[in-house]
């Protein structure tokens, strides 16, 4: 079996953001820092699943208030084992602003691969 190419089983990366407020309502409007490969990826090769990557939401709600609902999603998930190889770790989503507590469970995913 041959090396896994890099990109294969990256980490999820680094995503910061400072805005006055967040509108993110669509299953199109997404912000992720997911770990490589993805759970539909088809390899011969055993490949570890990436770390889940950081993202840090600053609001600061002196205009309009947050506002993340029905289908959108921050994701901070570790990539997926293929084969034999190992899920990745977790994420971190950090919110640091004025958020509703509904949409926490929902609209947000940090689960290892």
């Amino acid at each position: 079996m041959g090396e896994p190419s890099d990109t294969s089983t990256s980490g999820g990366g680094h995503v910061q953001i400072y805005v006055d407020s967040i509108t993110i309502f669509d299953q199109n409007q997404t912000i992720t820092a997911d770990g490589l490969p993805n759970k539909d990826k088809y390899d011969r090769d055993n490949l570890n699943g990436g770390t889940g990557g950081y993202i840090y939401i600053k609001t600061y709600n002196k205009f309009s208030n947050n506002s993340i609902e029905g289908d959108a999603l921050i994701s901070a998930r570790g990539g997926f084992g293929i084969n034999n190889g190992l899920g990745g770790a977790g994420g971190v989503v950090v919110l640091d602003g004025n958020f509703s507590r509904d949409n926490i469970l929902t609209n947000f995913k940090v689960a290892g691969g």
